[in-house]
């Protein structure tokens, strides 16, 4: 079963709000944006953006409807939104791959910490 309505992003100005104001953490599969939402008690809210250079239309879905799937069955910050973008590096992961790719962010964001670039 997917995300509730409740628990959907869904209003353009809602993604724009989280895109600009939210705090971004990334890695090779995923880019997660997360902002506090006006009820700090409200369950976390997710947005989804695959662009068209992951893939087709099926690849694109398949990915949305895997990490609605990881999002559904994991425990995140109440009063929460948050943007999940994916990188066409996301269409040959696995489920495992992007459900550990988004606990780790997520976690990122929560601690506000950032890793450091090695050169």
């Amino acid at each position: 079963m997917g995300l509730s309505k409740h628990r959907r992003l869904r209003r353009r100005e809602e993604f724009r709000k989280v895109l600009k104001d939210g705090k971004r953490a990334r890695d090779h599969l995923l880019s997660i944006t997360a902002v506090d939402s006006d009820n700090p008690d409200a369950e976390p809210r997710y947005g989804f953006a695959i662009p068209k250079r992951v893939g087709n239309a099926v690849t694109r879905n398949r990915i949305k409807r895997r990490l609605r799937a990881i999002v559904n069955n994991t425990d995140h910050p109440r009063g929460w939104d948050f943007v999940i973008y994916a990188y066409p590096t996301a269409a040959d992961a696995s489920s495992q791959e992007l459900s550990e790719s988004v606990s780790r962010l997520v976690k990122r964001l929560k601690n506000g910490t950032r890793r450091r670039r090695t050169r």
